[in-house]
């Protein structure tokens, strides 16, 4: 699956918005096991780069006017509740204090929760350039009249960017930028730029105005944990250095009950690269593990690869009860 976010949907985390910080985090997590590919035009950084400290400046601006220091009629003071109030305001004011002396700290470091998932986010999008050739069509684009571009050259660079080096197919776009939307309705994207990605990529484009919107649709019972740990497991596999390493790393995969089609693909890469699992390939746990996440979906693995690890001929495999503790694959 194909997607790109803009600019303002990473610049949203630094301001009130709708979507929180998890949200991202899941889709790192999708990204980090496979299942998604993500476009990141090298203008959405300088994007990201340039608002970042004006959108933190706006939300500081506001947190900074909070103000409970009001004041109250003098009859108040006479019952017990006045005394509770004003404690409530000075602890209230002495938290948002230390808050404030926190966040700002982390704001001068990039320290913030949302850096570090930006970033990490950034580290694994496909990273697309924007040469001066492509800067001139966009700006071509919006000299003729054609979106999108009206409130600047940025997303027209970004599109101009997604047409000449996306692959061919679908994509799913997520933005919520007016340049974008039709203007008859809002939650629709533009039909002259649906046609133009028709035409020229052959598939259909997929607008989410929010992440969580896409989350929800696509994603809806995505556990960041469990995808962090396939991860990290998935990873170990393919790094294993020893037959025994491969048999323990294996018997926590087989603890999960599902792996999408980036993690199956990663599993099946990772027997075919690393002769520590590939040699052992037919032993019962690691067949098993192999079989469970290739049946039903062959087609999208490489077939030589299959059958290299005789998956297709139907492995031969020792008993579960056997133990797994050998270290040469005879």
């Amino acid at each position: 699956m194909n997607v790109f976010l803009d600019t303002n949907i990473f610049l949203n985390f630094y301001d009130y918005s709708s979507d929180r910080l998890i949200e991202l985090q899941k889709l790192d997590a999708l990204l980090a096991s496979g299942e998604l590919t993500v476009y990141l035009p090298s203008h959405v950084i300088c994007e990201f780069r340039r608002n970042r400290e004006r959108c933190i400046a706006e939300a500081l601006k506001k947190l900074r006017g909070l103000n409970v220091n009001f004041s109250y009629p003098q009859f108040c003071q006479e019952y017990p509740e006045y005394g509770e109030v004003r404690e409530l305001q000075r602890s209230f004011e002495e938290g948002l204090s230390n808050l404030l002396e926190k966040v700002g700290t982390d704001i001068i470091k990039r320290d913030l929760q949302a850096d570090k998932t930006v970033k990490s986010f950034f580290d694994k999008a496909k990273l697309l350039d924007c040469p001066e050739p492509l800067v001139i069509r966009a700006t071509r684009r919006i000299d003729i009249g054609n979106p999108p571009g009206k409130s600047g050259l940025g997303d027209a660079i970004n599109w101009e960017c997604l047409l000449e080096n996306a692959d061919e197919g679908d994509i799913h776009f997520i933005a919520d930028d007016k340049d974008y939307v039709s203007a008859i309705d809002r939650n629709l994207f533009k039909d002259v730029l649906l046609d133009e990605w028709a035409d020229k990529k052959k598939g259909k484009l997929h607008y989410f105005k929010t992440l969580s919107g896409f989350l929800t649709q696509h994603y809806p019972n995505i556990d960041i944990e469990s995808e962090q740990e396939k991860a990290e497991l998935i990873f170990a596999l393919a790094s294993s250095s020893s037959f025994a390493d491969t048999h323990q790393v294996v018997r926590k995969l087989r603890q999960f009950n599902s792996f999408n089609n980036g993690q199956a693909k990663s599993i099946v890469e990772a027997a075919v690269r690393n002769d520590q699992v590939g040699w052992i390939a037919t032993d019962y746990d690691v067949a098993d593990l192999l079989t469970s996440v290739i049946e039903g979906r062959e087609e999208i693995f490489d077939r030589e690869h299959l059958v290299q690890l005789k998956i297709l001929e139907g492995p031969i495999r020792r008993q579960p009860s056997e133990e797994f503790d050998d270290d040469i694959p005879f």
